[in-house]
């Protein structure tokens, strides 16, 4: 017994004993930027990892169907801002043809007025020089009514060619509004495109990213 009781005090002089013991070490988190499901394990608790290594290999099964998606999407937005630019394009050649057609009819009214309006003068003058020989006795009453008809038919000539240069400005002042509403339309779509587009590639490639 006093062998025993001479071990026991001998070892607990030597050795500390702790029944609760704990490791103090420092914890980490990880996690994946993209959900999924674990298929592999690169590491085992209590290995040692640097920056780059792989710890864990995730199915990417779903991912690659979205990253699919996304490319066909890409796709289809180019190919839509290549059709609707063709028929901008088309609809503004058609829109300026018709602004130059419109043009082209207000310019020969004017040029139509300006003659008319040169005749007309003519026939007012030729009016009154026959109203003074008609007082004087010169002129007959047959002359004297000639004159007031051509006078007169000149007079209407003169208002329907200035109705037809005002209806022609009319209708040129129409087809420009229609051509400033395409090139509205044509800034709005595509600022609204470049952004889909954009916003499309930016996902795209922080997809790309997140993936490798």
């Amino acid at each position: 017994l006093g062998a025993w009781g001479y071990g026991w005090v001998s070892g607990a002089w030597q050795f500390v004993r702790e029944t609760d013991a704990r490791i103090t070490a420092d914890m980490y988190a990880f996690s994946s930027p993209l959900d999924g499901r674990v298929v592999r394990r690169e590491v085992e608790a209590g290995d040692s990892v640097k920056a780059g290594n792989v710890l864990a290999v995730l199915d990417d099964r779903e991912a690659t169907i979205r990253l699919d998606e996304l490319r066909a999407e890409h796709v289809r937005l180019v190919a839509e801002q290549a059709e609707y630019d063709a028929r901008i394009e088309v609809l503004k050649r058609r829109t300026r043809s018709r602004v130059a057609v419109e043009r082209a009819k207000l310019h020969a009214a004017g040029a139509l007025v300006d003659a008319i309006q040169h005749e007309f003068d003519y026939a007012k003058r030729e009016f009154e020089r026959a109203a003074k020989l008609s007082d004087q006795g010169v002129m007959s009453a047959k002359g004297l009514d000639e004159s007031r008809t051509a006078f007169l038919m000149k007079q209407k000539e003169i208002v329907r060619t200035r109705a037809d240069v005002a209806s022609a400005e009319a209708r040129l002042e129409g087809v420009e509004a229609e051509l400033e509403e395409v090139r509205i339309l044509e800034r709005q779509d595509r600022k609204s495109t470049r952004l889909n587009s954009s916003h499309l590639v930016i996902s795209y490639a922080v997809f790309c990213l997140k993936k490798k």
